[in-house]
């Protein structure tokens, strides 16, 4: 059974990955307008699907982020710069920037 703390995180990470979701670049967009980049994302692992939140790096971009669940390591998508544009629900701040990433 599941503790409430546990239960509380999950019914969480729906309501924002719905909301991510629903808005998609908006989000992104949003943010850039405002010359405010979102700071926190939920990586779930694409191995055992387990989701937390962090917090990102705003003058680099994760390459690698081991699972805390099933200890895989992850590594970016071909085509992405990094674990968050790939397996998180917001782009990293350099790419919502519009200011392209690890160059």
């Amino acid at each position: 059974m599941m503790t409430d703390e546990a239960c509380f995180a999950t019914l969480r990470f729906f309501q924002v990955h719905k909301e991510a979701t629903a808005h998609g670049n908006q989000i992104c967009a949003k943010a850039a307008h405002m010359n405010t980049a979102i700071l926190e994302s939920i990586l779930t692992c694409p191995h055992c699907g387990h989701a937390k939140q962090e917090t990102m790096p705003t003058d680099a971009c994760q390459f690698f982020y081991e699972c805390e669940n099933c200890k895989a390591l992850l590594r970016p998508k071909m085509g992405d710069c990094c674990v968050y544009c790939s397996y998180g629900t917001v782009r990293c701040p350099p790419m919502q920037e519009q200011r392209g990433c690890c160059g």
